[in-house]
């Protein structure tokens, strides 16, 4: 699965105009996949690509995708083993 979302650049307190620029977000249906996309924010934000307070909240939307791919694959696990 691979989404394009647009993406205003902000540098520090200055707005860097990009109305059309989309970035590649990679696939987001595993925890490896989730993983690379929070080191792809955090690298974001550390090169002041973007503001904290977004690369906040776009780090807490990818926890929470990773905490559901846990638990859908302990599940699986389980179900596996209930099934043994």
């Amino acid at each position: 699965m691979r989404l394009l979302m647009p993406f205003q650049t902000t540098v520090r307190s200055r707005q860097v105009p990009k109305a059309n620029t989309k970035r590649r977000i990679g696939p987001l249906d595993t925890i490896g996949g989730v993983a690379t996309e929070m080191r792809r924010v955090y690298r974001l934000a550390v090169t002041y690509e973007i503001k904290t307070e977004e690369a906040s909240r776009l780090i807490y939307m990818l926890t929470q995708m990773r905490a559901t791919l846990e638990i859908a694959t302990l599940e699986g696990r389980i179900a596996a083993l209930e099934r043994q």
